[in-house]
């Protein structure tokens, strides 16, 4: 199946998990570990060279509404 890979601070059901965190983890699941914070990490970069290639998209910092002046309101 497919499922989402998140924070363990998200929690884990059926559609997310997360790395495994107890002291006692088998080869396997260091192995996944390990592979799953290279692709995270991987896909933090894409994420940057996306923001920075669509920057004139953040609305946040380049679109602000301003007060502005008024003679009279009606």
């Amino acid at each position: 199946g497919v499922v989402i890979y998140g924070d363990p601070a998200y929690g884990i059901n059926d559609l997310l998990c997360s790395p495994f965190r107890n002291a006692y983890v088998s080869s396997a699941e260091k192995r996944f570990n390990i592979d799953m914070s290279t692709t995270r990490v991987t896909i933090g970069w894409l994420f940057r060279v996306v923001k920075q290639k669509w920057a004139f998209l953040d609305w946040s910092t380049k679109h602000k509404i301003k007060p502005t002046p008024v003679a009279r309101m009606v």
